[in-house]
Protein backbone atom coordinates (compact mmCIF):
# COMPACT_ATOMS: atom_id res chain seq x y z
CA UNK A 1 0.00 0.00 0.00
CA UNK A 2 1.49 3.51 -0.92
CA UNK A 3 2.40 5.82 1.82
CA UNK A 4 1.38 9.51 2.17
CA UNK A 5 4.19 10.41 0.06
CA UNK A 6 4.09 8.10 -2.84
CA UNK A 7 0.53 9.37 -3.12
CA UNK A 8 1.86 13.12 -3.00
CA UNK A 9 4.06 12.62 -5.63
CA UNK A 10 2.17 10.08 -7.85
CA UNK A 11 0.70 13.04 -9.97
CA UNK A 12 4.31 14.17 -10.92
CA UNK A 13 5.72 10.44 -11.65
CA UNK A 14 5.68 10.31 -15.26
CA UNK A 15 5.73 14.20 -15.72
CA UNK A 16 8.23 14.71 -18.73
CA UNK A 17 10.89 16.25 -16.54
CA UNK A 18 14.24 15.23 -15.62
CA UNK A 19 15.91 15.03 -11.96
CA UNK A 20 16.45 18.68 -11.06
CA UNK A 21 12.93 19.44 -12.07
CA UNK A 22 11.36 17.00 -10.76
CA UNK A 23 13.15 17.37 -6.99
CA UNK A 24 12.00 20.98 -7.50
CA UNK A 25 8.36 19.92 -7.70
CA UNK A 26 8.60 17.31 -5.15
CA UNK A 27 10.50 19.73 -2.66
CA UNK A 28 7.48 22.32 -2.94
CA UNK A 29 4.42 19.19 -2.41
CA UNK A 30 6.75 18.31 0.65
CA UNK A 31 7.34 21.67 1.72
CA UNK A 32 3.26 22.62 0.83
CA UNK A 33 2.54 19.09 2.82
CA UNK A 34 4.89 19.71 6.05
CA UNK A 35 7.02 16.47 5.73
CA UNK A 36 10.02 17.80 6.57
CA UNK A 37 13.13 16.74 4.23
CA UNK A 38 16.54 17.57 2.21
CA UNK A 39 16.88 18.67 -1.34
CA UNK A 40 20.35 16.51 -2.65
CA UNK A 41 22.63 17.41 -5.21
CA UNK A 42 25.71 14.57 -6.23
CA UNK A 43 25.97 11.78 -7.80
CA UNK A 44 24.51 8.32 -7.71
CA UNK A 45 26.93 5.09 -8.01
CA UNK A 46 26.42 1.51 -8.54
CA UNK A 47 29.60 -0.67 -7.02
CA UNK A 48 28.37 -4.10 -8.96
CA UNK A 49 27.11 -2.66 -12.84
CA UNK A 50 29.86 -0.34 -13.11
CA UNK A 51 27.38 2.84 -13.87
CA UNK A 52 27.11 6.29 -12.17
CA UNK A 53 25.18 8.79 -12.88
CA UNK A 54 27.54 11.62 -12.47
CA UNK A 55 25.00 14.62 -11.70
CA UNK A 56 21.64 13.94 -9.98
CA UNK A 57 18.94 15.39 -7.88
CA UNK A 58 17.13 13.68 -5.28
CA UNK A 59 15.83 13.91 -1.68
CA UNK A 60 16.11 12.83 1.58
CA UNK A 61 13.56 12.50 3.92
CA UNK A 62 14.26 13.04 7.73
CA UNK A 63 13.32 9.17 8.41
CA UNK A 64 16.01 8.28 6.30
CA UNK A 65 14.44 7.43 3.52
CA UNK A 66 15.19 8.78 -0.40
CA UNK A 67 13.01 9.94 -3.40
CA UNK A 68 14.22 9.46 -6.77
CA UNK A 69 11.74 9.13 -9.44
CA UNK A 70 14.47 9.80 -12.34
CA UNK A 71 17.59 7.76 -11.83
CA UNK A 72 15.41 5.02 -14.30
CA UNK A 73 15.15 7.65 -17.24
CA UNK A 74 19.18 7.14 -17.42
CA UNK A 75 20.04 3.76 -16.00
CA UNK A 76 16.62 2.19 -17.62
CA UNK A 77 13.70 -0.10 -15.88
CA UNK A 78 15.49 -2.55 -14.56
CA UNK A 79 14.04 -3.61 -10.86
CA UNK A 80 17.61 -2.93 -9.41
CA UNK A 81 17.91 0.72 -10.26
CA UNK A 82 16.45 2.46 -7.33
CA UNK A 83 12.70 4.08 -8.07
CA UNK A 84 9.87 5.90 -5.94
CA UNK A 85 10.12 6.00 -2.04
CA UNK A 86 12.54 4.01 -0.41
CA UNK A 87 15.30 3.01 2.20
CA UNK A 88 18.81 2.55 0.56
CA UNK A 89 19.44 -0.56 1.66
CA UNK A 90 16.40 -1.67 -0.29
CA UNK A 91 18.95 -0.82 -3.52
CA UNK A 92 22.88 -1.95 -1.44
CA UNK A 93 24.79 -1.84 -5.05
CA UNK A 94 23.52 1.80 -4.96
CA UNK A 95 25.01 5.07 -3.03
CA UNK A 96 23.94 8.14 -3.40
CA UNK A 97 26.79 10.85 -2.50
CA UNK A 98 26.27 14.28 -2.07
CA UNK A 99 25.76 17.71 -0.17
CA UNK A 100 22.42 19.26 0.44
CA UNK A 101 20.88 22.57 -1.76
CA UNK A 102 18.48 24.97 -1.07
CA UNK A 103 15.82 25.47 -3.16
CA UNK A 104 12.87 27.92 -3.22
CA UNK A 105 9.37 26.40 -2.84
CA UNK A 106 7.32 26.92 -6.44
CA UNK A 107 3.62 28.13 -6.12
CA UNK A 108 1.04 25.41 -7.63
CA UNK A 109 0.71 27.73 -10.88
CA UNK A 110 4.94 27.25 -11.45
CA UNK A 111 4.44 23.66 -11.26
CA UNK A 112 2.05 23.94 -13.97
CA UNK A 113 4.41 25.81 -16.02
CA UNK A 114 7.14 23.29 -15.78
CA UNK A 115 5.11 20.73 -16.37
CA UNK A 116 3.44 22.30 -19.74
CA UNK A 117 3.84 20.74 -22.59
CA UNK A 118 3.29 22.31 -25.89
CA UNK A 119 0.70 21.00 -28.68
CA UNK A 120 2.15 20.29 -31.69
Amino acid sequence: MPDTISCLLEPYSNAPIECDGFTRIAHSVLAGAGIPHSCMQGKLVSTSRDEELPIHFWIQLDDGRLIDYRARMWLGDGAGVPHGVFKTDEYPDWHYLGTEITLPVFSPTMIQLLLWEPSV
